[in-house]
């Protein structure tokens, strides 16, 4: 079973003053009617039961977005060398950037920024002991940092199990330091999200490969809230792609919510963990319907949303909006980055001049790096002056 939100990657190795510069100033286009009107004017209210029966993976409060309060267009681009071969996913933490290649002699390649020397490989392929058959995404993993050490949660999903990396110690000792939370997840996970050593955000599939199953496992015992229950209810026909309910799913610690982005809708879901925050949040003027997607001929599948990442005062992702055949064949549109607040507020839609499945932020140079891992074009850009100015909005 293949699901799209592996698919991005798997199938192609897969915001001082700061708009002084009348460059800069050049590259933002404020929707002025909205600084007036605030956010409001541009997402109607909050809906209840805006779902109206319809088989779709969304909650009944649900924001409609028109328009973003901020355009920015990036132009100007300057390639990041690695001088790495096989990229096809990364992240970045701080000045460290982390790449994911198809090297087995070390999947993973730790780089210093911004001049992008090589600090350590890790994790083999194999099938021994802390080996991977396949390697994992590395935008999946979840970094955080404890008494002032860098640690990663790593899932290797064939082995079902859960592995913690001690990222200083092993570039320190150029060698692999990681030890294992958890040997015994679900079978058939394909979705996951670290909330800490023994509670994990999970979704499987049912095993007719209708519907997929949110619900936390703590200390190793299944829990579904009832608020999950509505996106849970979501459902394909026996027999139809069962991509149509994929999605990409993290989690913010600070925040204690979950952001999950679908890979062929055009909604995104906030949850927190208790349940007291659900929100669906729709770019455009309804929701789309599963019941008619799931009829079209299998290359007019839509290709939504592909990347998401997750910052302390907003999260990113990554919209496509392209179908399976173009993106499989050649693409039409150029893909944005849709920034949104932990209420669901759009903040600004990034408009990229060039192709992308993935990107990041480096929050201390200023700069968005997008890859596209269909051709390796690792990509470096200015938003320095996008940065500030959220930070002051906001």
């Amino acid at each position: 079973m293949l699901n799209l939100s592996d698919l991005n990657l798997t199938d192609f190795w897969k915001v001082r003053q700061v708009l002084s510069d009348e460059t800069n100033m050049k590259k933002i286009t404020l929707a002025f009617v909205c600084l007036i009107c605030g956010v409001s004017c541009m997402t109607s209210p909050t809906l209840k039961n805006a779902s109206g029966g319809s088989n779709n993976m969304a909650f009944d409060s649900v924001r409609f977005v028109h328009e973003f309060p901020i355009r920015y267009q990036v132009s100007e681009g300057t390639e990041a060398n690695t001088g790495l071969i096989g990229l096809r996913d990364f992240t970045i933490h701080d000045s460290l950037l982390i790449v994911m290649t198809t090297n087995p002699d070390g999947y993973w390649a730790f780089l210093s920024m911004p001049d992008f020397k090589v600090l350590g490989r890790f994790l083999r392929k194999g099938n021994g002991p802390n080996e991977f058959l396949m390697p994992p995404y590395v935008s999946h993993a979840t970094i955080y940092k404890e008494h002032d050490r860098l640690y990663m949660i790593i899932l290797n999903q064939i082995k079902r199990c859960l592995l913690r990396m001690d990222i200083d110690s092993s570039i320190d000792a150029k060698k692999l330091t990681i030890e294992p939370l958890n040997d015994s997840l679900p079978r058939s996970l394909f979705g996951f999200a670290y909330i800490n050593d023994t509670t994990y955000f999970c979704r499987t599939i049912t095993n007719d490969e209708t519907q997929q199953i949110r619900f936390f496992l703590e200390n190793n015992k299944k829990r579904i809230p009832a608020y999950l229950e509505r996106l849970n209810n979501a459902r394909v026909q026996r027999g139809a792609d069962f991509n149509y309910l994929s999605s990409i799913i993290k989690y913010n610690l600070k925040e204690q919510m979950v952001v999950e982005i679908s890979s062929t809708l055009n909604h995104i879901n906030l949850y927190s963990f208790d349940g007291s925050k659900t929100r669906t949040i729709c770019v455009g003027k309804k929701l789309d319907n599963i019941d008619e997607l799931q009829v079209l001929p299998k290359w007019k599948m839509p290709y939504s949303y592909m990347n998401l990442r997750v910052y302390p005062h907003f999260f990113g992702a990554l919209f496509l909006g392209e179908t399976k055949k173009t993106f499989q064949t050649k693409r039409v549109h150029m893909p944005k980055i849709q920034l949104f607040d932990w209420n669901g507020n759009p903040l600004a839609e990034i408009l990229l001049d060039r192709q992308a499945t993935s990107f990041d932020i480096d929050f201390v140079n200023g700069n968005l790096y997008i890859l596209d891992g269909q051709t390796e074009e690792f990509y470096r850009y200015d938003i320095g002056n996008l940065l500030a100015l959220i930070d002051h909005e906001h």
